[in-house]
């Protein structure tokens, strides 16, 4: 009997063992750079709003988004969104249906479709207004696309608005434009910068 107490617990101990390398040298968890946004119980299991619009390539056209939310220093914060096609984006015959999901959780949203065979960038302006910036070091925030893997792009805009002392964060113009990842779902918000 002891024999097979003793052979049963060498056993799990090789294993464990064995298993110790493996779990050391597994990669760390995504860490968690994007701007939070104030917890709103109202909102109950709602994580994001998906507003869409078929656009059609020659006329061009926009998907728009605006919200007010109970909550946050001030009382209440907002969130608006707009997603510029523009006129000739894609052959003007096509239809296309135009999402944009707006994260309720961080300051960032989703776009879809943004296609390899677009001739010009996508134009999305992004606000929030009201929101807890305090504790956040204005050289360490940035307006970027993220690839769900912490990899942070730089994209470029016309304008970008970070006020501490009203919650503001605000990007004018950023220009979606097609970036080769395996991530379905890219996002695009504002994060603190990686290292």
């Amino acid at each position: 009997m002891k024999k097979i107490v003793f052979l049963s617990v060498f056993i799990a101990l090789a294993i464990i063992i064995s298993c110790g390398d493996e779990i050391l040298d597994s990669p760390e968890p995504e860490k968690d750079n994007w701007i939070d946004l104030p917890i709103n119980p109202a909102l109950g299991d709602t994580t994001k709003f998906d507003v869409s619009s078929k656009i059609v390539g020659a006329d061009g056209g926009t998907v728009d988004f605006t919200k007010d939310f109970i909550g946050g220093p001030y009382g209440q914060y907002c969130i608006s969104a707009k997603l510029r096609v523009l006129s000739g984006t894609f052959a003007a015959s096509d239809t296309i249906d135009f999402t944009l999901s707006v994260d309720l959780q961080n300051a960032l949203v989703s776009v879809s479709p943004v296609d390899s065979n677009f001739t010009q960038p996508l134009k999305l302006t992004l606000t929030y207004c009201g929101i807890d910036l305090s504790g956040i070091n204005l050289s360490e925030i940035k307006f970027g696309y993220g690839d769900g893997k912490d990899a942070f792009i730089d994209i470029y805009y016309d304008d970008a608005v970070v006020d501490t002392l009203t919650g503001k964060l605000e990007v004018t113009n950023a220009h979606i434009e097609y970036i080769p990842t395996p991530i379905p779902f890219a996002k695009y918000g504002w994060v603190r910068k990686v290292d």
